[in-house]
């Protein structure tokens, strides 16, 4: 039944499989290219059998989210195929009884694969459970007793995974083996299954977090990616994200494993819809949070896009003065717009009563919020109109400095003395302003010059021209 089931899906999908595989294989090749290249620039890099590991395992983790609904076989077989990149990463840099107890939990992790697919009856089973159970303890044991080649092996490894975590799993293992024996089946095929299965996924999600950072790294010293300026701004968050990916993966890994997961499940059911109702208005801690997300998102995607159009669009573009600050103002309001619009959307607020809210905030914006508004207005004026632009040399009210930033409510100049002048909008749009730099960079300067009454005016001026075509 399995098997045909596993045909079925191979027979019905497989255009994603060819996709995977050509994925794959355009990986491998380009990885191998850039190794030919910096091989050719006598540069350190990986080995073919390495550069083997990274595309098999990359493709492994695009398989995943594309084979959706597999199959139970299909899913044993691509956990089973993260074996690769475990035994190289893992199982070859040790040593001793280290290498003997990492390989006897994987051969103990592929007969438990193996047994879940035979149908036996109870008492074989409990067995087959009992026996897998005694060898991940004394394997755990072996690990536990040698904490300390097991740090030299994996320097890499936080003391909570070596001192906290395998102590507990050995717990666990022993566990399951008491509660095998006095009757308790089920509790200790759970412990088994999970301790099993989690000394195996818990180090493929870190091998494969290793290998995706090796691979970012490698790109980091690419081309594309020193020229782009949204790179040089937030490249290093991404080995931060790979980080919290690997941590949530891993606490899914804890709850799949020891079958909490529907548990967990509806624990957090129970808190996303707990809330209460305020007049025709539902709150709930989900609504809550879902709000602050998007908010969140929201701010993300316009920081993203002002440095993309700052960076990389805009800038590589002939426009005219301003107008490149004109649209990144623009796109970056529009984008926090929609995104709170959005985000009032997901509360399950009517957004039809917004008008009525804006109703009576226009009363209120009309008594007590009247500069607020009129700075904003001149903001606005400011950014289509461009009477000014960031980096121009401007005189407002007897502070003359360079213009650095132009908000939405003010702008920041900068004097001569170095001082940062807040100025709001309002008072740049209603209030004289000279720009010595609106059509060129070209100012007259008065200098005065103190002579001796006695002096001769043509020797002087003479004097002051011979200075002047000096410089």
């Amino acid at each position: 039944m399995l098997h045909k089931d596993f045909k079925e899906y191979v027979e019905v999908h497989s255009g994603r499989f060819v996709l995977i595989l050509l994925f794959g294989i355009g990986l491998f090749v380009s990885l191998r290219a850039s190794h030919k290249h910096q091989s050719a620039q006598n540069n350190p890099v990986d080995s073919l059998p390495r550069v083997f590991i990274h595309a098999f395992t990359v493709t492994l983790l695009i398989a995943l989210p594309i084979l959706i609904n597999r199959p139970p076989l299909l899913t044993q077989l691509l956990l089973l195929a993260f074996s690769v990149p475990l035994i190289s990463i893992v199982i070859k840099p040790s040593r001793g009884l280290i290498r003997v107890a990492t390989i006897g939990l994987l051969i103990v992790y592929w007969l438990y694969q193996l047994t879940n697919f035979l149908v036996v009856e109870e008492l074989l089973n409990r067995y087959i459970d009992l026996f897998h159970g005694v060898c991940t303890m004394v394997l755990l044991g072996i690990l536990g007793k040698n904490l300390k080649r097991f740090h030299e092996t994996y320097p890499q490894v936080r003391d909570f995974i070596k001192h906290s975590l395998i102590p507990y799993l050995l717990f666990f293992s022993v566990a399951a083996v008491i509660l095998q024996l006095v009757g308790f089946t089920s509790l200790s095929r759970v412990l088994t299954r999970g301790t099993i299965s989690f000394c195996y996924l818990a180090p493929v999600v870190l091998s494969s977090s290793v290998i995706v950072r090796n691979l970012f790294r490698a790109l980091e010293t690419t081309k594309v990616v020193k020229q782009s300026a949204l790179a040089q701004n937030y490249y290093s968050s991404i080995y931060t994200a790979i980080k919290l990916v690997a941590f949530f993966l891993l606490l899914l890994v804890i709850l799949k494993a020891y079958s909490l997961r529907p548990a967990f499940n509806a624990l957090i059911e129970q808190i996303w819809n707990f809330g209460g109702t305020f007049g025709e208005f539902t709150v709930t801690v989900g609504d809550i949070l879902l709000f602050f997300f998007t908010i969140i998102v929201t701010w993300f995607i316009s920081v993203m896009l002002q440095v993309i159009l700052d960076g990389g669009i805009l800038s590589r573009l002939n426009l005219r003065r301003g107008v490149a600050m004109a649209v990144d103002v623009i796109a970056r309001y529009s984008v926090m717009v929609l995104g709170f619009m959005l985000a009032v959307a997901a509360t399950g607020f009517d957004l039809t009563k917004i008008s009525i809210l804006a109703g009576a905030l226009g009363v209120g914006i009309g008594f007590g919020l009247q500069n607020l508004v009129a700075d904003f207005i001149s903001g606005l004026i400011i950014i289509f109109e461009r009477p000014f632009v960031v980096n121009d040399t401007i005189e407002s009210e007897q502070i003359e400095g360079c213009v650095k930033e132009i908000g939405i409510r003010a702008s920041k100049i900068l004097t001569h003395d170095g001082a940062e002048v807040i100025i709001p909008n309002s008072k740049l749009i209603g209030n004289q302003i000279s720009n010595y730099t609106l059509s060129n960079n070209s100012r007259r300067q008065v200098i005065d010059v103190q002579t001796s009454v006695m002096a001769d005016p043509e020797l002087v001026i003479a004097t002051l021209n011979t200075a002047a075509h000096q410089q």
